[in-house]
């Protein structure tokens, strides 16, 4: 008997936030009607290349930007965020993440550090694996919601003492 491996496929930016389907969000259209995404080194632009048979878009292109696509990245986590339910453990400075339709969801852990939070669930893994500048997963963006903040560049101003004693003010 012979056993075939298949070798997984990388994941790389291209794959995980340059898509089809990210391109489709940002321009609000079906992602079927999209051809081919390829990034263009002399416009430094992405080129968004339609389906012959759509007959709005057929053969038409339009550019967008790596920033759309970062935008869209961060955007479709936020969006997302909604669906989490975070509670406070035990330890300090210490969440844990799950849906709030599925109570029987993976549990992730996040912590939250003087400059960023952290989650043990897949997206923020691969987003460090990427080195993104930011890495922010929907757990993430839940937690910075239930603490009152927009933005994980507040996080790096402040003091795990100002942390804590937000985490000591919630009412959970």
């Amino acid at each position: 008997m012979q056993t075939t491996v298949t070798k997984e496929k990388p994941i790389t930016k291209d794959s995980y936030i340059f898509t089809v389907t990210a391109a489709a969000r940002i321009l609000g259209i079906d992602k079927y009607s999209i051809e081919s995404v390829r990034f263009s080194e002399i416009l430094n632009k992405f080129i968004v290349q339609f389906e012959d048979s759509d007959p709005l878009l057929g053969g038409q292109q339009k550019f967008l930007t790596k920033q759309n696509f970062y935008r869209d990245f961060a955007n479709s986590r936020r969006e997302r965020r909604h669906q989490i339910l975070v509670k406070r453990t035990n330890q300090p400075l210490t969440f844990s993440a799950t849906s709030s339709k599925d109570m029987m969801a993976s549990r992730y852990v996040l912590e939250l550090t003087p400059s960023t939070i952290t989650c043990n669930c897949k997206d923020q893994e691969v987003q460090r694996n990427l080195k993104l500048p930011q890495q922010c997963c929907k757990h993430s963006y839940a937690l910075m919601e239930l603490l009152g903040m927009q933005t994980l560049s507040l996080i790096a101003y402040r003091k795990d003492k100002v942390y804590q004693n937000i985490v000591d003010n919630l009412e959970f």
